[in-house]
């Protein structure tokens, strides 16, 4: 194996182990920016008695957030790219150079194998095999890979992608904590003080979130001395996504699958 032959193979993994730097980053870059920057309020309603949980404050997110999301989507549609140029090297006997190479992805399941027939010639028959084998158009296996190169197209041809803000979840009921505690084995040495955080209760999603807006009402019962509304950053991409699935998680669950496509050829030693 040649030198340069050498610098493709690690360049399929550089592009992916730096996508998963970038997605930490963006996780520690919203935790940041969310924890001071969605203030709740909970105040008791004389008239019901109930407790009213009020968002007292939503500073407009900011555009890092929208471009680290760019970024860290393009390094792994890249990473796919430089594994299919890899094999394709690998199916010609030749470095190349080769133009156009990229990872096949289609909007329909023929569109996609279309794009396989294409480069065919230029691939050994069990890449081609496993290639088949991704799926990656809508409602097939490789979704994720789908919706990430969507993502990726937007986001050449827009300054950002679109991205809301969005509650789905906030702190479980003292009596529900309590139950679990009891029920698990070795909560007695998880400290207590951050139960409003650990244990968590999904409600309706609420999107687009400004001041003033009423995250739940609840009765006295279910609130914790400190109420936790954890504000996500949502996708707001109606022809990719049905929802609004959250960034963070979105783009997590996409690198996922792509080091399970890229360690999938290399087990199989069709990287070398």
């Amino acid at each position: 194996m040649s030198i340069a032959s050498v610098e493709i193979a690690q360049q399929v993994y550089a592009k992916l182990e730096w996508a998963e730097k970038q997605i930490l980053d963006l996780n520690e870059l919203w935790n940041e920016f969310r924890e001071h920057n969605y203030p709740v309020e909970s105040n008791r309603d004389p008239d019901t008695g109930k407790y009213v949980c009020r968002l007292t404050d939503a500073a407009p997110i900011p555009s890092h957030v929208n471009l680290l999301a760019g970024d860290a989507i393009h390094n792994l549609r890249s990473a796919l790219d430089h594994l299919l140029y890899r094999l394709v090297c690998l199916g010609t006997n030749s470095l190349g150079p080769f133009d156009k190479v990229y990872f096949p992805v289609g909007d329909r399941p023929r569109e996609f194998k279309a794009r396989i027939r294409a480069i065919k010639k230029c691939l050994k028959p069990p890449a081609v095999e496993r290639l088949n084998e991704i799926e990656a158009y809508p409602g097939g296996r490789g979704n994720d890979i789908w919706q990430m190169h969507r993502l990726n197209n937007f986001d050449k041809h827009r300054l950002l992608l679109t991205v809301t803000s969005q509650n789905r979840s906030r702190s479980s009921a003292p009596e529900r904590v309590a139950d679990i505690r009891r029920k698990f084995p070795g909560m007695e040495n998880v400290p207590a003080h951050n139960d409003y955080r650990l244990f968590q209760t999904g409600i309706p999603p609420k999107i687009d979130l400004k001041a003033g807006d009423i995250l739940d009402i609840l009765d006295e019962a279910e609130v914790q001395p400190k109420m936790y509304f954890p504000i996500e950053v949502a996708f707001r991409e109606p022809g990719i996504f049905q929802g609004n699935p959250p960034v963070v998680e979105t783009i997590q669950r996409v690198a996922g699958t792509v080091r399970v496509v890229i360690q999938g050829f290399d087990s199989a030693d069709l990287l070398e």
